[in-house]
């Protein structure tokens, strides 16, 4: 398997350069002329590893400038070339350069919906009603808490002109972990179309999903529906009651330490944490410093593989943009060089009816315990006077979500054999047959929220 701890390793100065000037090709012939010397094992893991990167980088960025430019001009016809530059400098356009020709990411025409800069763009989720978000924060902050109840289908379709029929396959669905605001997991799942073996990894797993073995059967399917009740409170955060005081049980070293090569204790980033903290020795203003930083100078961006980034904390602070997933990493390396206990947690977000993927961070003060952070949700438009959701989104979150995942970049429970499409974390799920991984064309999956009720 991929060893992406390489990602952390130095490169050759000439494949940097050709990296750098979007020249593809001129990389990939440089990588192949290094990997044919007499190297240390710890080069050939960063050149294969950026073999693939360039290889994944130049499939992703498949759109060039006037096909970036259309796509918004659908929605927008008065679009100009000069707005879509400025989202280019500003970050929420993901783009590199390929064989010396501006591409977009295949992501762009989400992105562009998102974050296309226009004064006449209405606020999100906003159609004159209150916001289901912002009546989830109000019930909350009145009641002091809200719980749902959430029931989710989540089905794979394996199908390939390149399996045998009778090979073995194997599927991987993220499977729900209890946790604190978490509990009664209830699941159940079946092979369709052909039979073969279903297998739960433990409660107590990092990233744990439900395992399918079975011949293939051109068009057969990986089932999981499970329910879970997910219950979250509210509190009044005070600074003047915040301490440093850490619990024997509740904190492990792993939410304190380093975790390469996305989370590293780089220079700048100590230096940035310095700054922010300034002398502040209190747990709460420093993290709720860190937070309002990156609210304040961080912007959202739809990202590519993050296997392709060498560090992505440090991506996010020296560029100021990422995605859910990458301002998350952002906020816990921050807490953790601060010596402020964090980890992740991440899945699903279940709101407005649709199931999608989300990342989001979690910091542990005393007296309160673990708390969360969820950045990218922080800076939404609130529909109810007196919500707040910057406020409300540094230690709280909504309970319409789902976390299958409680540590990033850790093996799958039960484990996977061979390298992963997503080697951060699960979410859509993985699947591979005794010899070799399987393409994305050669699945797909769905992901279905068939009820969101919320309980009094």
């Amino acid at each position: 398997m991929t060893d992406y701890s390489a990602l952390a390793y130095s490169l050759p100065e000439n494949v940097m350069m050709y990296k750098y000037s979007g020249r593809t090709e001129d990389e990939l012939r440089q990588i192949d002329f290094w990997l044919s010397r007499d190297i240390p094992d710890a080069m050939r893991s960063a050149l294969l590893l950026e073999r693939e990167t360039a290889v994944r980088i130049a499939d992703e960025y498949c759109l060039t400038f006037d096909e970036a430019l259309g796509v918004i001009r659908n929605a927008r016809p008065d679009f100009t070339p000069a707005q879509l530059t400025a989202m280019m400098e500003d970050g929420r356009a993901e783009w590199r350069l390929v064989n010396n020709e501006i591409r977009f990411h295949e992501d762009f025409p989400a992105a562009a919906e998102i974050h296309s800069p226009s004064e006449t763009l209405p606020p999100d989720d906003d159609d004159g009603r209150p916001s289901e978000t912002d009546l989830t924060i109000k019930r909350m902050k009145e009641r002091g808490e809200c719980a749902v109840c959430m029931k989710i289908s989540h089905t794979m379709k394996i199908s390939s002109p390149d399996l045998a029929d009778g090979e073995t396959v194997i599927g991987h669905l993220p499977l729900p972990i209890p946790t604190d605001t978490q509990s009664g997991i209830e699941w159940s799942a079946e092979i369709t179309g052909s039979e073969g073996e279903i297998l739960a990894g433990p409660e107590d797993a990092a990233q744990r999903t439900v395992r399918f073995t079975a011949p293939y059967r051109d068009g057969m399917t990986f089932s999981l529906s499970y329910s879970l009740t997910r219950r979250e409170p509210y509190h009044r955060l005070d600074p003047d009651i915040a301490s440093c005081d850490l619990p024997g049980s509740d904190v492990s070293p792993d939410d304190l330490s380093e975790q390469w090569p996305h989370i590293r204790f780089t220079p700048y980033l100590r230096a940035l944490e310095k700054e922010l903290s300034a002398g502040e020795t209190n747990p709460l203003i420093r993290a709720r410093r860190f937070y309002d930083w990156m609210m304040d100078h961080l912007v959202y961006s739809y990202m590519r593989s993050y296997g392709s980034i060498d560090n992505i904390a440090e991506f996010a602070a020296v560029n100021r943009r990422g995605d859910c997933g990458v301002q998350a990493l952002l906020f816990i390396t921050l807490c953790r060089i601060a010596g402020i206990p964090a980890r992740w947690e991440s899945a699903h977000s279940c709101k407005f009816g649709h199931i999608g993927s989300h990342d989001w961070a979690r910091f542990y003060v005393a007296p309160y315990g673990w708390l969360f952070c969820d950045p990218t949700n922080g800076d939404g438009h609130s529909t109810i006077e007196g919500v707040s959701r910057r406020d409300f989104y540094f230690g709280h979150v909504d309970p319409r979500r789902i976390a299958c995942n409680r540590r990033f970049m850790t093996p799958l429970s039960p484990e996977k054999r061979y390298d992963r499409y997503d080697p951060t974390d699960s979410q859509s799920g993985e699947c591979e047959t005794d010899s070799r991984p399987l393409r994305r064309s050669e699945f797909s999956t769905r992901r279905v929220n068939e009820s969101t009720e919320v309980i009094d």
